[in-house]
């Protein structure tokens, strides 16, 4: 809930991001993060080292 003078915090449902997948790709800031969606059903984000987009 938004305090006084303070935005809504915007929600994305995880299956908007992933659709089917279990895993994405993510690019920000020049660097690409990993986020996964384990068998329990929690999400894990790594940050990958060795993939840069051009």
């Amino acid at each position: 809930m938004a305090g006084a003078g303070r935005p809504a915090v915007h929600i994305l449902e995880s299956s908007a991001l992933s659709g089917a997948r279990k895993d994405m790709c993510i690019h920000h800031k020049g660097a690409i993060y990993r986020l996964k969606i384990t068998r329990q059903g929690t999400l894990i984000l790594n940050k990958q080292r060795c993939r840069r987009l051009p």
